[in-house]
This record gives C-alpha cells, structure tokens and sequence, in this order.
C-alpha cells in the first residue's frame, strides 16, 4: 500500500525530496523490533508478544493518519514499524515450533499468499482510499481491523504461558541492541543526506558516517567478547551456509525494496494515478505467492533445494535486468511482464534461502538462525533505500541542473520539482518534458544499482550446500 501513497503523502507536506525517509523510518523500526522480539518473546511468550506489538502497531497506525506535519508522520512510521516487524518475526518463530522443517515451505506459501494477496490489494486498496477521501483513511481503517485480530489471537491462539519475573531481562542484548540498531540509523542520516539534502561536505555527513562504522565495531566487540546471549550470535556466521544465505538475503532486499520504492515514482513520472499504479504491481505479488507456494511443495515432495535456488535466483536477475530498458516511451504492457518475474524470482528463492539456512543448524539453534536472516533482511531494505535514495536524488539534481539550468528562476523551479512531485504535471511540455528526462536518467541509476545487487546476491547464493531435509526435523 505505501509505494502507492508515497508521492501523494510527500506533496501533503512538499517534501520529496525527503521522501525516502516516510519508508526508511518504518525499516528503522521493523529493525529495532526484530533484533528485540525473539529475545522478548522467549521471556514473556508468544501469544502476549503478538497481542502488545499488534497494539504497538495500531497506535502507530492512528499517529500517521491523524499526523499534521512530516516529522509526526514519521514518528508513527516508526512505530508502525517497530510493531510490525515485531509482529512478523513472532508469527515465524511460532511456526518454527510447531511446524518440521521439511513442511516449513507449504506453511511459508500460505502466508506467502496471505501476503501476496494483501500485496496485491494493498497498493490497489491504497490508491483507491487516496483517490476517493484521502491517504489518511488508508492509515485510519486499518486501526479497528487490527483491534479485531488483537482480540482473535488473545482468545484463539493456544500457546503454553511463560513464567517469568524480572530478573529475566538481564538476559536482553541491550549493549549489542543499541550499538546496532546506532550504526544502522547513523548509515542511513548519512548516505540518505549526503548530496541530497545537505553537501557531502557537511558535519552532520561527516560525523554520521564515521560514527556508524565506529558504532558497527563496538557491536562486533561487544558480540564476540562479552555478550552472554548476543542480540546477533556472529559466531553462527562461521557456519558457511548461514553466512551465505544471511548474505544473499541482505542483497536481496537491498534490491527489491529498493525496486518497489522507486517503481511507483517511475509510473507515476508517466502520469499513472496511484490507483493504475497499485494495479501494476498486482503480478508480482501473484507472482511471489505462486512461487512461494510451488518452492514449498517441491521441498516437501523432494527435500532439496538447491537447483531450485539456481531457478529462483535467475528469474530475479532477469527481471530486475529488464526494468533497465523502461524509458518515456515504454508501452503499458511491459511493466506487468517484469514485476511477475521478480516477484517468481522473489518467491522461490524465500523459500531456497530458508531451507538452506535453517537445515545447517541444529534443532536449538533454529530460532536464533531465523531471527539472524531477519535481521540481514531487515539491514538491507534500510541500507539498500539509503544507497538508491542518495544515488537517486543527487543524479536528479545533477540532470535538472543540467537541462534546467538556463530557465529563468530556474533554481527555484528545480526546487520546488524536487520538492513537489505534482509540480512536475503542471510545468510546460517542453520543460516538462526535460524534467522526466532528468527523472528517468535517475531511476535508471537505481536500476542499475539493484541489478547488480540482486546479481551479487545470486552469486553469493551459488556458495549454499545441498542438506538433506529430514521429515521430523524442527
């Protein structure tokens, strides 16, 4: 549903060229969440960890619609996030428990449909709300939907409860938690601002970007020497097929998030509505749950996956190449073809890199591995935007400049499209025209950029054995 109201948000409050930041705080979030919830939930239980992070992300919910200006919009993204992300990881933890290995790829291909569906229709559902009252209710309606299924989980979901008492959370990674979830933040203020909002040369990028790195050390200090149970185990990264799909998993997202962001401003640049935007993104969430639902039932019937994985990363290379070749003139049809490819390629390979992981450690330490791969998704959607988003938005300005330079007042002009998505319909044809150029010539670096992540990731994906899935392994 977001990529779909991005724009529409963005000239609520003419800040596009701060858009990136209304979907990178909710990864800010999700992450915080997720390096914090399988911790959490071994403390406290499942069941009473969906019910509060389910809340946490209805209030969230209800700040983004109620929201008058950009900065609260984004502290409800971020806590949207942070109960999403929670919300995500407790669902897969309790399938880890009582689902066998061998069956993890049909369950997986359920939600993936559920997920699927909710994709499809969310960017179709989002536009609609947007066009017919306005992007708020698409916020607004979720909050009694997700007040119906706090009530279903707390009276339906028959998990046994955890006892506990404070002493507990002496347990928690607080130390490794903080260091990560710094670095990760301080990445992103500085790729993110660095030629965009503020010169390279600036303190603040200066400062982010040195103190990220030296706060990403602290946590591999931290995590390798002192930690008792680390938020992150590193040492679990010497086991090569973790280290490989955790990796492969980092890129991946890197890329696709970074492609469902930017292909709605790429659509809407030839003058799609968000709604017959949100429709073009119906195959690949078709896409995704049919492959998600063909690779869990080849694991089931075979136990293998690793040609599977050849298959999947192939589809996802081919598609993400192909989304360099859209330009200006690119019929209606092609976008559709292309979006079905990565979404195949996305489905199938969630489920290769899955089993590829989590049939190379044991029983006890399924959970952790998970949380890990969760977490590496969770750092290349933010770390993946923040590199599209910098590259993005200093190549844009580069070309406006260039095409736009000798209008008159034309720096204010190439402000205020910068700024303003919807002041690129209402320039002239000519200079309308030089202004999608400088669009185009952007996204095509974004494309280029997540095709060559996604094509290291597949690379890095090759480096996955082949184990045999038992039937009665968890």
């Amino acid at each position: 549903m977001m990529p779909t109201l991005l724009v529409s948000i963005s000239q609520s409050f003419n800040s596009f060229d701060n858009l990136s930041w209304t979907a990178t705080i909710y990864i800010i979030g999700v992450s915080a969440s997720q390096l914090l919830a399988g911790h959490l939930t071994d403390l406290f239980g499942s069941r009473e960890g969906m019910v509060i992070c389910s809340t946490i992300f209805a209030v969230g919910c209800l700040i983004c619609g109620l929201s008058k200006n950009l900065p609260v919009l984004l502290v409800g993204r971020a806590i949207q996030g942070f109960g999403g992300g929670a919300v995500g990881l407790i669902t897969a933890i309790i399938e880890g428990d009582l689902v066998p290995l061998r069956n993890r790829g049909v369950t997986e291909a359920i939600g993936g449909i559920c997920f699927g569906a909710g994709l499809a229709t969310g960017g179709l559902w989002g536009g609609g709300i947007n066009n017919a009252l306005a992007w708020r209710w698409a916020f607004l309606i979720q909050v009694p939907a997700i007040a119906a299924c706090i009530v279903a989980v707390y009276y339906l979901l028959d998990l046994p409860r955890k006892q506990w008492d404070f002493s507990t959370l002496k347990r928690v990674d607080y130390i490794g938690c903080i260091t990560l979830l710094t670095a990760v933040v301080l990445l992103q203020i500085g790729i993110d601002s660095g030629g965009n909002t503020l010169p390279w040369t600036s303190p603040v990028v200066l400062v982010s970007l040195p103190l990220a790195l030296a706060s990403f050390l602290g946590f591999v200090f931290w995590n390798l020497t002192y930690a008792i149970e680390p938020v992150i185990p590193l040492r679990l990264f010497a086991n090569l097929n973790v280290a490989a799909a955790c990796l492969a998993c980092f890129l991946q997202l890197c890329s696709h998030f970074s492609n469902l962001f930017y292909i709605p401003i790429y659509l809407q640049v030839l003058g799609y509505s968000t709604t017959q935007t949100g429709l073009r993104f119906i195959p690949q969430a078709l896409g995704a749950a049919v492959g998600t639902m063909i690779a869990g039932l080849i694991v089931k019937w075979t136990g293998r996956y690793y040609y599977l994985n050849v298959v999947a990363q192939a589809l996802f290379v081919l598609g993400c190449a192909l989304l360099n070749t859209l330009n200006l003139d690119t019929p209606p049809w092609p976008p559709f073809i292309f979006l079905t490819l990565t979404g195949l390629g996305f489905g199938l390979s969630w489920i290769s890199l899955m089993m590829g992981l989590l049939s190379s450690v044991s029983n006890t330490q399924q959970g952790t591995a998970q949380s890990a791969s969760w977490s590496m998704r969770t750092l290349g959607m933010v770390i993946g935007l923040a590199i599209s988003s910098g590259a993005f938005q200093k190549v844009l300005k580069a070309n406006l400049e260039t095409n736009l330079g000798g209008l008159k007042n034309s720096d204010s002009l190439i402000e205020s499209i910068r700024r303003n998505f919807a002041n690129l319909h209402t320039l002239e044809p000519a200079i309308r025209y030089l202004a999608e150029k400088s669009y185009m010539r952007a996204l095509h670096v974004v494309f280029y950029i997540t095709t060559g992540e996604i094509a290291l990731s597949a690379i890095v994906s090759l480096f996955i054995t082949e184990n045999e899935i038992p039937e009665n392994l968890k």
